[in-house]
């Protein structure tokens, strides 16, 4: 898969690693629990550097989507449901 440029697109290319990471997370190719492939793997799939790899998977924890693991891996979290409390429940 071959990113473009930032100055073709306009985005930045830990968005648009993050964007496919995230679309395979949505499409069911990384399923809740499931590890992510390695950062130098993710880095050649998307024709860029590690530390873009890195950012993208920091602003994927920052939003829950992914946990990392000192040691152990990058793994998918489990989609949270919105359950509102109330005096009833």
């Amino acid at each position: 898969m071959s990113m473009q440029g930032t100055a073709s697109s306009g985005v930045a290319l830990w968005r648009l690693v993050a964007d496919g990471i995230e679309r395979g997370i949505a499409d069911g190719r990384f399923a809740a629990g499931d590890k992510l492939p390695g950062e130098m793997e993710i880095a050649e799939t998307y024709r860029v550097n590690r530390h873009t790899v890195r950012r993208a998977l920091a602003a994927l924890a920052e939003r829950g989507l992914v946990r990392a693991e000192r040691g152990s891996g990058t793994y998918v979290e489990a989609q949270k449901l919105a359950y509102p409390l109330r005096s009833r429940t």
